[in-house]
Order: structure tokens, then sequence, then C-alpha cells
């Protein structure tokens, strides 16, 4: 596992451990249901080349990213300041469940 806790801004393109397929980062910080929870990831994103299809939202966490293809936009010092935002959100709000990806990699 990636064990590099660095929050990825959006726009970024990662890989995941889990498929071949390559995601654009679309959002940060997210908040869903997983069962009956109500629980976080850290992106969202959607699979390239295809783009955002409402139906398909990919949730996943720092740790599932096997490799960072490109960094996304970055633009000082607006990203610095909301990318150590929601690290100190997540430090600090450890009582927030952190959701558990499970991709459907058949799709």
């Amino acid at each position: 596992m990636n064990e590099q806790r660095d929050i990825f801004p959006v726009g970024s393109v990662v890989k995941l451990y889990t498929d071949k397929q390559y995601y654009l980062i679309i959002a940060l910080l997210v908040q869903t249901k997983q069962g009956d929870q109500e629980v976080y990831f850290e992106y969202e994103a959607t699979i390239l080349p295809w783009g955002l299809n409402s139906d398909q939202a990919v949730y996943f966490n720092t740790s599932d990213i096997e490799t960072v293809v490109r960094e996304g936009i970055i633009i000082e010092p607006a990203t610095s300041n909301y990318l150590t935002e929601i690290k100190k959100w997540i430090r600090d709000n450890d009582d927030v469940a952190k959701g558990t990806t499970n991709l459907d990699v058949s799709k």
C-alpha cells in the first residue's frame, strides 16, 4: 500500500492497486453513505478516458493509490492552504469513519 500520506490535488491522475484503470481526481474529502454508516473518502474520481458519469462515482483514499501519473492543479498559495486544511480535518476528526474502498473492477 501507498504509505505516503500526502493529499493530492484535484486534477491528479492516479492508478490504484485494485485494477488497471486510471482515475482523474475531481473532488477531495467527500462524505457519503457506506451501508448504514456516514463515512468520508479522501477522493472522488472519474475513470479515464470516459469522464464523469454520476452513476459511477469512484471513492478511494491515499492508501489505495499505487502510482501518481500526474499531479493535479496547483495554484499557490490557495492549493497548499486547502490541502493543509484537509490534512488537519482528517487528523482532528478521527471519530468520523473513513470509508473502505471496494471497487467493482469488472465494470
